[in-house]
């Protein structure tokens, strides 16, 4: 199984620690046979996740990360988005944010939304709303001075 002359070629075996037996077992079995994630809850998905990330395994990453973004709710956005922040997961960040900017526009209540710092919320607030184009401004301006001149 192992050929690297340490200690876990001579004795067939690899302790692994700090992760339950489940998630070290679901881990093998995506590596080998399959795609698709079990039914697990939330905290264990994002324990899944931070074992293929301690073990570089990027497939199962990307699976999990996926995963993630399809179960977003106002219940655990910002959970994940302390989680993706943690792994620095952009595609998962990115995915939090878009979300709570709908939350915002349709007044939906999210748990936890305290718990993000003053500077995060102060710059969702300034992207969600319309920048103005100063060159669109002017030339409307102009159009409009145009137009009360051809009526004298």
């Amino acid at each position: 199984m192992f050929e690297s002359g340490l200690k876990e070629s001579d004795e067939n075996k690899m302790v692994i620690e700090g992760f339950p037996f489940e998630i070290v077992d679901e881990a093998v079995n995506l590596c080998y046979n399959s795609d698709i994630l079990p039914n697990f809850i939330l905290e264990d998905k994002m324990l899944l996740y931070r074992f293929a990330d301690k073990y570089e395994i990027k497939s199962i990453m990307d699976l999990v990360e996926n995963d993630l973004i399809k179960i977003i709710t106002p219940s655990n956005v910002v959970q994940l988005i302390h989680f993706s922040k943690n792994f620095n997961e952009t595609k998962l960040y990115q995915s939090c944010i878009n979300f709570l900017l709908k939350c915002s526009e349709a007044h939906t209540s999210v748990l936890g939304i305290e718990s993000l710092d003053d500077h995060f919320l102060a710059m969702r607030f300034l992207d969600s709303l319309c920048p103005v184009d100063f060159d669109a401004v002017d030339s409307d301006d102009e159009n409009s001075d145009e137009e009360d001149s051809d009526d004298d």
